[in-house]
């Protein structure tokens, strides 16, 4: 992560065609919660998914004229807080442009289903808030929704790109009204149809869909808990779900699950009765990896013959967590030599052999064992490696040594690391030490 974080300091960003500037701001890191839109005299946002103390904000304080959503949504924010909170211009995706982006057919999407791969790509799903301000635009894209949780509970991430009004405003964004022959943002726009308004015919597959994804945005906000309980045995721990669950209409079936778990182990939900004394489900047993904050839940809804099911994942605040949990992960997956060798290795080819695993003796990429080797690595193989990397990229030397020296930290038996790494490892070591000097 360390490693990461320096690589993406050092890169020099393109900006896109017409802006000039750029910012990224973030939200839910180290309880990090910012406002972080300007003052505007006109704003236009692209949201799936609202909440009305949003919008009403937005409309109130940031000049919002045009919002773009879905219709589900729009009428969430109808029913409560009201029109208030709304702009007067509202759009939804016309029919036309409301498509199964994916393009699958019926026997793949079953097959994704089986595997646990099931994926909603159906309707609009990108976020965009633009704002106007003076002769300068700002525009915000990336994962937040125009939600109270998005910028207040969850984890998300936004790029402020700021460009002329004139090429990078709303009336750029949106394009001409009066040319027909021009595909724009705006054709694929239609004006959104209050509720009070009599509303269009729905299949009642469409029907079954949009009501479960408005239940589901409802599951997701819940403030959940996920207790960890230690048991008599040091390596296993209960986990236990908790959180204060929406109404559940008749003909929906839940099910909730760890994401570190197959769909296999997911437990069933009967919401009825759900409270403080009774938590929403409890995986027993689980090992230090399966310990985690993010909860996969499967919606089924079921009326007149017609199926409609998403999958989601939620997040929710651990608790009590071994606070060694990280360190004794990472240690669990390093057993032996074998294993040591493959994550120094790994470092230093930069990543060669993610796709097929560890090279194993006698396989390719492997030495074959023998005299010399360790665990399938010739012993002369890291010392090239060690070296190609002194040489092009010595930097990955400094992460090798914070490395072997943690692992050495943790070897109480002194069985871990090979007997002689420090003998190969150390004079490169040495010779980087020089180069810095």
């Amino acid at each position: 992560i360390d490693r990461m974080a320096e690589e993406i300091m050092r890169v020099d960003f393109g900006l896109p065609d017409h802006f000039e500037d750029f910012r990224v701001h973030y939200f839910g890191l180290n309880d990090r919660f910012e406002w972080p839109f300007p003052d505007a005299g006109r704003s236009l946002v692209v949201s799936p998914f609202l909440a009305g103390s949003t919008t009403q904000q937005l409309v109130e304080g940031h000049g919002l004229e045009v919002l773009i959503s879905r219709p589900d949504a729009l009428d969430d924010v109808m029913r409560s807080p009201g029109s208030e909170a709304l702009p007067d211009t509202c759009y939804v995706l016309s029919s036309g442009a409301d498509l199964d982006a994916d393009g699958a057919t019926e026997n793949e999407r079953a097959e994704e289903e089986e595997e646990g791969l099931e994926t909603d790509l159906v309707g609009l799903h990108a976020k965009l808030f633009l704002f106007e301000q003076g002769r300068k635009a700002h525009l915000f894209t990336g994962s937040n929704n125009a939600t109270w949780t998005s910028f207040h509970r969850n984890v998300e991430v936004l790029v402020e790109l700021i460009g002329d009004k004139k090429r990078c405003g709303i009336d750029a964004f949106l394009g001409p009204e009066d040319d027909p022959r021009l595909d724009t943002i705006r054709s694929l726009l239609e004006e959104y149809r209050k509720p009070e308004d009599p509303p269009p015919p729905q299949e009642p597959e469409e029907k079954l869909r949009r009501d479960i994804g408005r239940l589901a945005r409802r599951i997701a906000a819940v403030p959940f808990t996920a207790l960890v309980k230690a048991l008599e045995d040091e390596n296993r721990w209960d986990l236990v779900l908790s959180g204060p669950l929406p109404d559940i209409p008749e003909g929906v079936t839940l099910r909730v699950w760890p994401v570190t778990l197959p769909a296999l182990r997911a437990e069933s939900i009967d919401a009825e009765g759900i409270g403080p004394e009774r938590p929403i489900a409890g995986f027993r047993q689980m090992s230090l990896a399966g310990l985690t904050a993010f909860f996969a839940f499967e919606l089924t809804l079921q009326e007149d013959g017609h199926r409609a099911k998403t999958r989601f994942v939620v997040t929710a605040d651990l608790v009590d967590a071994p606070q060694d949990r990280k360190e004794r992960i990472m240690r669990s997956f390093l057993t032996d030599h074998h294993q040591i060798l493959w994550l120094l290795m790994l470092i230093l080819r930069g990543g060669e052999w993610l796709v097929g695993g560890p090279p194993q003796p006698g396989r390719a990429g492997g030495d074959g064992g023998g005299a010399g080797s360790w665990g399938g690595f010739n012993q002369a193989t890291l010392l090239e490696s060690l070296l190609r990397c002194l040489s092009n990229n010595p930097d990955q030397l400094d992460e090798i040594e914070s490395l072997v020296a943690d692992l050495e930290n943790s070897d109480e038996e002194g069985n871990l690391l090979p007997e002689d790494l420090r003998k190969i490892l150390d004079p490169v070591l040495e010779a980087r030490k020089a180069l810095l000097k």
